[in-house]
């Protein structure tokens, strides 16, 4: 396998969709990235009496909390995280190619962030993970919903939808075989 096949399988590393000024793009990069609200995660450690290492922005652009202010910055910042359509065409050939959900649910999003609705959608597959959905800022909306079956077609155009190939549905199709 390719260097950069593999790179599109670091076990952080999470596919979210930005939704900016009506344009969908791709993203893939560590998880914590896209938590929204540093300050609202880390109090969660706090009430929780959890152990933590004190957050700072500088593995986040300087930003601990993404907002109307910054959102432009933080998407900027976002560039080399973006999927291409090469890096999208590598990833469709391994879902097209796939028998399971299960082989490349790693491939699938776990977030849309529409930055024009203030709103944070996310849905994935193992409990424990960082409920992404919790931690946005104060004027923004959060839900864990299967967005990439349950939003419309005005938010999440068909089109947009790189697991839909050759009008295949491979969300679909893997996961009534898993």
């Amino acid at each position: 396998m390719s260097k950069e096949n593999n790179d599109l399988l670091v076990d952080d590393n999470i596919i979210v969709a930005i939704k900016y000024k009506n344009i969908i793009t791709w993203y893939q990069a560590d998880r914590e990235i896209w938590i929204m609200d540093r300050y609202k995660w880390n109090k969660d450690f706090i009430d929780k009496n959890i152990a933590y290492s004190e957050d700072n922005a500088d593995d986040r652009f300087g930003i601990l909390v993404i907002n109307d202010k910054n959102k432009k910055k933080f998407i900027e910042h976002l560039c080399p995280f973006m999927l291409c359509d090469k890096k999208l065409e590598v990833i469709k050939n391994k879902i097209k190619k796939s028998s399971s959900w299960w082989d490349v649910h790693d491939l699938f999003p776990i977030a849309f962030i529409d930055f024009d609705s203030k709103k944070l959608s996310a849905c994935y597959p193992y409990p424990g993970n960082i409920p992404l959905e919790r931690y946005i800022p104060d004027d923004w909306s959060g839900e864990f919903i299967d967005f990439m079956r349950k939003l419309d077609e005005n938010t999440l155009p068909k089109n947009k939808k790189y697991w839909v190939i050759n009008n295949i549905d491979y969300l679909e199709k893997l996961s009534s075989l898993s």
